[in-house]
């Protein structure tokens, strides 16, 4: 039986070759600890070490089983196999960190990529493809090549959108869960960074509740609804934030802050889109509904904003080139615009004539000519004044 060949790399050169670089055929026994180790974390395998006298005839065979028989391949390839000698330099400081249950060699361990230790015993196993199959069972998923890279990926970028605070971005990739299962080194770090935006929910929670118990109710509350939909995409966040809402709503008070900070928070993400129409008539809606409150009054700062905005962009739309069609655009933004105010007009009419009124007269000169000014000009009619 030929000896096994050693492979007289650094730790790094291992990691290049097995993890950035096409796999060769095949296992290769490794005889470094430090190598064996960096390439478990990075790929999530587990590490099979067999360790030994350099007369050990077990020793030797069963390393060469794991590298040369074919039909193994495909189970013993979800390991880094790694053989050391008893009397070498390496392994007084592994078997004071793993515990080998009986004496003789080959001591056998499996040793996760987390760190923790699986197996520990005396003996080459006799059924080795059943020895196999059974420790993969508790050593996590086992990534493939292009699977592994896209979880590094994903990691790189969520780790990008941590440090420039984009909460939501690194939402949307831990909480899609890549990897999951795995000990892979970049599966690890989603995790950790999962925690960590638990963590920045909970304080974001504290914070809204903070100012809840204040006299900015509605600034607590806004901040609460809207930190809610930030974290709703983790779980563990979720439910913090589902409890905390479902406990204020028991309040009458706080659950009417609560209720227009919804609408408040819907109007203000249109407004960020730049859909302005759709933006100004959330606002309206929040202002119509809860009249006289909080809520409305910040509300009517942002409506009169975005009617300014919305009146200028037509303005300049209009003059662009009459009769062409991006001229056409305008006239359908007024359109829709003249309708958002006929419906306020609509929502006032019995509770506040005189801001249906002043709505039926926005609508009117929003788009004079369209049906929906005429619909305004007859609700002004029956208005009293």
């Amino acid at each position: 039986m030929r000896s096994p060949k050693r492979w007289p790399v650094s730790a790094a050169a291992w990691v290049l070759l097995f993890c950035a670089s096409p796999l060769p055929a095949g296992v290769r026994v490794l005889y470094q600890v430090e190598a064996a180790e960096e390439i478990s974390q990075k790929t999530g395998k587990p590490i099979l070490a067999i360790a030994g006298t350099t007369d050990c005839v077990y020793c030797r065979k069963m390393a060469a089983e794991l590298e040369n028989n074919d039909q193994l391949e495909p189970l013993a390839s979800q390991y880094v196999v790694l053989k050391m000698d008893t009397a070498g330099s390496e392994f007084p400081a592994w078997s004071a960190r793993y515990e080998c249950k009986a004496g003789g060699v080959p001591k056998v361990y499996v040793v996760r990529a987390d760190g923790k230790q699986l197996l520990g015993e005396a003996g080459a196993p006799q059924d080795m493809d059943n020895f196999l199959k059974h420790y993969l069972q508790d050593a996590g998923k086992i990534l493939e090549p292009k699977e592994l890279a896209d979880l590094e990926k994903a990691a790189r970028n969520a780790q990008k959108a941590m440090k420039r605070k984009a909460w939501a971005d690194a939402i949307e990739i831990v909480a899609a869960e890549p990897g999951k299962g795995s000990y892979a080194e970049a599966a690890v770090t989603l995790e950790n960074l999962a925690g960590e935006l638990v963590e920045k929910g909970r304080i974001a929670l504290k914070d809204a509740e903070k100012k809840l118990a204040s006299k900015d109710k509605f600034d607590g509350a806004l901040a609460l609804i809207e930190a809610q939909r930030q974290f709703e995409g983790l779980a563990a966040a979720n439910e913090l934030f589902a409890a905390a809402v479902a406990k204020h709503n028991e309040d009458a008070e706080v659950a009417g802050l609560i209720a227009q900070a919804e609408l408040f928070a819907n109007a203000r993400k249109l407004e960020t889109q730049r859909k302005w129409p759709e933006a100004l008539e959330a606002f309206q809606e929040l202002a119509a509904k809860h009249a006289d409150s909080p809520g409305a009054a910040q509300a009517a700062k942002h409506i009169a904003d975005l009617e300014k905005r919305i009146s200028v962009a037509s303005g300049k739309a209009a003059s662009a080139k009459k009769g062409s069609e991006n001229a056409a655009a305008p006239a359908g933004a007024d359109e829709k615009r003249a309708l958002s105010f006929l419906k306020m007009a609509r929502q006032f009419e019995k509770k506040d004539p005189a801001k249906a009124r002043a709505y039926c007269e926005k609508a009117a000169k929003a788009a004079p000519d369209s049906p929906t000014a005429k619909e305004a000009a007859e609700l002004l009619k029956s208005l009293p004044k």
